[in-house]
């Protein structure tokens, strides 16, 4: 089970990755949810965050959302800092980017990729690592 979970993980972060969200983006879809509380920035009730995640569109399941919600820390008053949320998410999606051999490839003068990724190292041969599996 562990590696069908683990191979279900890497296709759906292979999804996400190529969809590339922004902090301008997940913020966008927070508009009209979130309230902005004396220009201090939006916040959005906890139980509502949970309540769409787990009703609307690609749902949550129950360890998602609760992951989620400690990403999320909701305040004592039970609200979510939407900038806090947000700058944790999507720094996520860049770290899980580079850990999982999902370089961003540089371009050619041409437009075409070459084997250069953006941090200016070559690609390594299969194996090269010499890392074992975790």
């Amino acid at each position: 089970a562990g590696d069908l979970n683990f191979r279900a993980y890497r296709e759906t972060l292979r999804i996400l990755l190529k969809q590339k969200p922004t902090s301008e983006s997940v913020m966008n879809s927070f508009r009209g949810l979130a309230h902005d509380v004396d220009g201090q920035g939006l916040v959005m009730d906890a139980e509502l965050l949970r309540y769409l995640t787990t009703t609307f569109g690609d749902t949550l399941n129950e360890e998602e959302v609760e992951c989620l919600m400690k990403l999320a820390e909701p305040d004592k008053d039970g609200d979510v800092d939407v900038n806090r949320l947000v700058s944790r998410l999507v720094p996520q999606v860049e770290a899980t980017r580079a850990s999982t051999g999902s370089p961003q490839r540089k371009k050619s003068p041409a437009g075409k990729k070459n084997d250069e990724t953006a941090d200016g190292k070559g690609k390594k041969a299969e194996g090269a690592s010499g890392g074992g599996k975790k």
